[in-house]
């Protein structure tokens, strides 16, 4: 990542505090033959990424069952930082969820959205919202133990599993 460029009397033109227009005009004179120095900083992307989705019934017939999940990253150590560039983001979400016929469900749905961008303390912002929605669900697993029959897929039989291996 570019940082400064260094104009031949020795003087450091930073990328990120004024433009190099400016800084060059108070100590040179910019002439194609003039030999400019990058100077660079190291950019890592190195952090924590996840995505976990615990579910729980909460009754014995499996007619309701709370979901919270929550997924993002978080760059812990970025060395150079970039405005344009995630610190973090992340979105968690509970749902509700409400199993009317088979495996149809609906969730009343809370989100919340967590970003922050990198660069020093002035160029840094965060942000946090927060949603609510109701969603309607189909789960399609076939091993969903989700009570009632209605349209609920069903594996191959045991006999058809032996044959197989």
């Amino acid at each position: 990542m570019l940082s400064a460029l260094v104009v031949p009397d020795g003087i450091e033109c930073p990328a990120s505090d004024v433009s190099f227009a400016t800084c060059a005009a108070n100590s040179i004179v910019v002439t194609k033959s003039t030999v400019l120095t990058p100077q660079t900083d190291t950019l890592r992307t190195g952090g924590v990424y996840w995505d976990v989705h615990p579910q729980k019934a909460l009754d014995k017939a499996k007619r309701f069952s709370l979901t919270l999940e929550t997924k993002g990253d978080d760059f812990l150590f970025p060395g150079a930082t970039l405005p344009t560039q995630a610190r973090y983001a992340s979105t968690t979400n509970e749902w509700l969820n409400f199993f009317v016929i088979g495996n149809l469900a609906f969730s009343p749905t809370y989100t919340t959205f967590f970003y922050k961008n990198q660069g020093t303390p002035q160029e840094s912002h965060g942000l946090i919202t927060n949603t609510f929605s109701i969603t309607a669900k189909w789960y399609f697993a076939r091993d969903a133990a989700v009570s009632g029959s209605w349209a609920r897929i069903s594996g191959p039989d045991k006999d058809c599993q032996d044959e197989m291996t």
